[in-house]
């Protein structure tokens, strides 16, 4: 899905043109983007914060550096926008895209970035934006400077809102998990007896991400669709409250 509506709707550039991606890492979320990058163009440039982000994960012929000598030593700001300001001249990329806002967009940004593309993490808006008024003030810059801002959701996109009032045109929301080229959900479909429906759960069990919602929402699902399934494939510092609102709720023949 991220490969569609970035290709048709937010690059329309030649595959000859660079494109400059920066990141807090080589992650799993960062290699989606990536490998969509890397057929909207030939030249393709990873500039990541981190050390321990190695090239041998990335796709194609995809050029690679580290603003870290060691992660054993966090980088200041100032320095990763020097640093980032002296690639982006040598480079001189027609397209940039950064996430999260808080530091790589506010940096991007503060190194004089053309076309900067912003990409919200989401927890940039609902989670580092609140730590202080310093990083607020950031990421407000950050969604000023930006050309186009991608949200996974309509809700972090009216949060982002109230941190910089910016146009609507600027924004576009592309919700994870669904590619409906594939996936197109058939509303006259009907079923007398209902096989079961798994849903599956892969994200860390952390405070962050607010896993006990995932249960109060599913615990209402099944009062109408008791043949629901959920699985939690994950682990984390809130596993035990986790298991304990299960049996709370009663969903022991339904979650696992």
């Amino acid at each position: 899905m991220v490969g569609h509506q970035l290709r048709n709707e937010l690059l329309a550039t030649k595959s000859h043109q660079k494109i400059l991606y920066y990141s807090n890492s080589c992650g799993l979320h960062d290699l989606n983007f990536i490998r969509v990058l890397s057929r909207l163009s030939r030249n393709v440039l990873v500039v990541s914060r981190s050390a321990n982000s190695g090239p041998r994960e990335l796709p194609g012929k995809i050029q690679f550096r580290s603003l870290s000598a060691s992660d054993s030593k966090p980088l200041v700001s100032r320095e990763a926008i020097r640093q980032l300001n002296e690639i982006i001249k040598e480079y001189q990329p027609a397209v940039i895209v950064a996430g999260p806002l808080w530091p790589c967009v506010y940096e991007a940004a503060m190194a004089d970035a053309p076309n900067l593309i912003a990409t919200s993490w989401a927890f940039d808006i609902l989670f580092d934006a609140r730590r202080s008024p310093k990083i607020r003030q950031a990421i407000a810059h950050a969604l000023f400077q930006a050309q186009l801002i991608l949200f996974d959701s309509p809700w972090v996109c009216e949060e982002a809102q109230k941190i910089d009032p910016f146009p609507k045109s600027k924004a576009k929301i592309f919700p994870w998990g669904v590619d409906t080229k594939r996936f197109i959900p058939n509303p006259k479909a009907k079923t007398t007896n209902p096989p079961s429906f798994v849903i599956f759960h892969t994200r860390t069990l952390n405070e962050i991400y607010r896993p006990e919602v995932l249960l109060q929402a599913f615990h209402l699902a099944v009062q109408k669709k008791p043949h629901f399934r959920l699985k939690i494939i994950a682990s984390g510092p809130l596993l035990p409250k986790m298991q304990k609102l299960s049996k709370k709720l009663r969903l022991e023949k339904n979650v696992d």
